[in-house]
C-alpha cells in the first residue's frame, strides 16, 4: 500500500498536480526570486534563513541534519528500555516529540516565510505596474515627488537585504563600498544603470589572485525601471558634505591645459596606472578607471585623492600628498574618461 501510495503521488506531481512547476533555467545572478522546494526541503530551507552567512551554512546544510539522523540512529542504543507503553519510556518519547516537533516547526515556519516573499515580491510587481502605466491624458501624470521615490527606494532597500553587505553608516566594511555617502560618490544616470545591471568595477588586491573579480561582489537584482528609480532616489539623498564636500570649481568646464596637466600628473607623475586601469594602460590592482567619468562625481575624485584615508582608514589606496592645485587638474581630467 505503501509503494503504491507513492506511485500515485509520484504520477500526479509529474503531472504538474501538486508541488514546484517547472519554470525557467536557473539564474543565479537573479536574486529576486522566490525558491519554492517541496514541503519536505523546507525546513531544511528555514535553517538556511537562521543561519545565513559564512559556518552558519555548513551548520545548516550539514552539521545539524547529520547530528539529528546520528541521534535518530543512535536513540536505540540510547535507550534500552524493555517496556512498550509510551508512558514508560520518557527518553525516546522525549527525544521523538523534539524531533518531531522541530521538524513540523521547521517546515511551517519555511513555508510562511516563502509566502511572506512571494506576497512581497507580489506588491513590487504590483507597484511597479502602477508607476509605470501610461497615463489617460499628459496632464493627469504629474512628476513623482522626490521624497514618495526616496521612502518607496527604501522599502525597497530593506526587503532586498542590502544592508546586509553594504553599510548605511560609516566606513567601508570587509572591502564592500559603504553607501553612506553613495550621493555624493556616484552619478545619477551611472547608477540606475548599474543597479539594473551590475557590472565588474572592484577586483582583487591580493598578488595571488591579481586581475580577478572579489569573492563578495553585487548580485544582479533583477530590477525594474522603476525600482532602480526608487533604490537610486533612496542612495542619492545619502550624503556627507562634510566627508565629501561640494567644490563649485570643478563644476565649470575645464580648461584644456588643466586637463593636459591632469592626464600628466595620473599617468606619468604619479603613475596611477601602477594600481589603476585606463583604457589599454595600467593594472587592476584597484578599481578600474576607464569610464570613471561617467560613474564618480568630481567632489568625491577630489576628497578621494586628497586624502583617501580619511574615507576609509583601510583603503589600500596611498595618500600621495598632492597639492590642491594638483588635486583639481587630476579630477578635471579624470572626469572626461567617460
Amino acid at each position: 500500500m505503501a509503494f503504491l501510495l507513492l506511485l500515485v503521488l509520484a504520477v500526479l506531481e509529474s503531472r504538474g498536480v501538486f508541488g514546484p512547476p517547472l519554470e525557467a533555467k536557473a539564474d543565479p545572478t537573479n536574486s529576486s526570486y522566490v525558491p519554492r522546494p517541496d514541503w519536505y526541503f523546507l525546513g531544511l530551507q528555514q535553517l538556511l534563513r537562521i543561519f545565513p552567512r559564512g559556518f552558519g551554512q555548513v551548520l545548516a546544510t550539514t552539521v545539524i541534519p547529520t547530528l539529528a539522523v546520528i541521534l535518530l540512529v543512535a536513540l536505540p542504543f540510547l535507550d534500552r528500555n524493555p517496556e512498550r507503553s509510551p508512558r514508560r519510556r520518557p527518553v525516546a518519547m522525549t527525544i521523538g516529540a523534539l524531533s518531531a516537533l522541530a521538524v513540523v516547526s521547521l517546515t511551517i515556519a519555511g513555508d510562511l516565510a516563502v509566502r511572506r516573499e512571494e506576497r512581497a515580491l507580489a506588491r513590487r510587481r504590483a507597484a511597479d505596474k502602477a508607476l509605470t502605466a501610461p497615463a489617460a491624458t499628459p496632464s493627469e501624470s504629474p512628476p513623482q515627488d522626490p521624497a514618495q521615490l526616496a521612502a518607496a527606494g527604501e522599502r525597497l532597500f530593506e526587503e532586498l537585504k542590502c544592508a546586509s553587505c553594504h553599510p548605511l553608516t560609516g566606513p567601508p566594511r570587509g572591502g564592500v563600498p559603504t553607501l553612506a555617502w553613495e550621493g555624493g560618490r556616484a552619478r545619477r544616470g551611472w547608477l540606475s544603470i548599474y543597479l539594473k545591471k551590475p557590472t565588474r568595477i572592484r577586483w582583487e588586491t591580493n598578488l595571488a589572485k591579481r586581475g580577478q573579480r572579489p569573492e563578495r561582489r553585487m548580485p544582479n537584482f533583477d530590477l525594474t525601471d522603476a525600482e532602480a528609480e526608487q533604490l537610486t532616489a533612496f542612495l542619492m539623498a545619502r550624503q556627507d558634505p562634510e566627508l565629501i564636500p561640494h567644490r563649485p570649481e570643478l563644476s565649470a568646464p575645464a580648461e584644456s591645459a588643466a586637463v593636459k596637466q591632469g592626464e600628466k600628473l595620473v599617468h606619468k607623475t604619479y603613475r596611477c596606472i601602477i594600481c589603476h586601469r585606463i583604457g589599454p594602460e595600467g593594472n587592476l590592482f584597484g578599481p578600474d578607471l576607464t569610464h570613471v567619468g561617467s560613474r564618480r562625481q568630481p567632489d568625491f575624485l577630489y576628497a578621494i585623492i586628497h586624502n583617501p584615508y580619511r574615507l576609509d582608514h583601510h583603503t589600500a589606496m596611498k595618500n600621495l600628498h598632492l597639492a590642491p592645485d594638483e588635486v583639481r587638474d587630476a579630477v578635471r581630467y579624470l572626469a572626461t574618461l567617460r
